[in-house]
């Protein structure tokens, strides 16, 4: 299954032991997970400024995280398909990874449940999703 995890899920999975860290577990194990420079770049920028993890820690983790993904150049997609014209690049990643998911926290993208054939859930709807699927 080819998926897309939004940089907050990784940060999320990387700051705590919860949701977001089992999720990312499994996706490791099960999925084709995809994603792409500005991601990774945000991912760096928010566990060093929010989160305030050490440089070290963090270079490990985007390092580890690169070599766990699959690198893509986002499909262009237009500005106005979201609320936060800074989100496109998630849906172009999409569309180019050819994603079942998104995984995502961003209410800006939850609110538009798709992009092509790719379904847009928070984590808990994707944990439970496995649930029910056994």
């Amino acid at each position: 299954m080819n998926i897309v995890l939004d940089s907050n899920v990784y940060i999320a999975a990387f700051a705590t032991r919860g949701l977001c860290a089992e999720l990312f577990e499994y996706c490791l194990k099960n999925c084709d997970i995809f994603s792409c420079d500005e991601i990774l770049s945000e991912v760096q920028n928010k566990l060093l400024t929010k989160i305030k993890l050490p440089e070290d820690v963090v270079t490990e983790t985007v390092h580890f995280i690169k070599e766990q993904t699959t690198s893509l150049i986002p499909k262009d997609v237009r500005a106005d398909l979201c609320r936060d014209p800074k989100d496109t690049m998630v849906l172009g990643l999409a569309l180019a990874s050819s994603a079942e998911f998104v995984i995502t926290g961003d209410q800006d993208l939850l609110v538009l449940k798709t992009i092509g054939e790719t379904k847009i859930v928070n984590p808990r709807g994707f944990w439970l999703k496995l649930k029910k699927e056994g």
